[in-house]
């Protein structure tokens, strides 16, 4: 399992990746976009699940998630950095 950890901005998408046992394996940041957007997820070794940080594009990435189905998806109201460090 890899979990996606994304956080969204107007001109970037953040993304870190890590694998079941918290150890990450990779981190990057593309520009805003769909095809940027689920290039990226599709990259990523399945089964995977996605951890959108909550804010002002989470809804956008959400429909994206919906829309492609390419991933489990889930919503965080907690900063994603705190997610990381719990995730182990």
């Amino acid at each position: 399992m890899h979990y996606i950890g994304m956080d969204c901005h107007i001109s970037t998408l953040d993304f870190a990746v890590v694998n079941e046992t918290g150890k990450l394996f990779k981190t990057h940041s593309i520009a805003t976009s769909v095809n940027g957007f689920m290039k990226y997820v599709k990259a990523v070794p399945p089964p995977r699940t996605i951890y959108i940080e909550e804010g002002t594009l989470a809804a956008w990435a959400l429909e994206i998630c919906v829309r492609f189905q390419r991933c489990d998806y889930r919503c965080q109201e907690q900063p994603l950095d705190s997610f990381f460090r719990t995730k182990k």
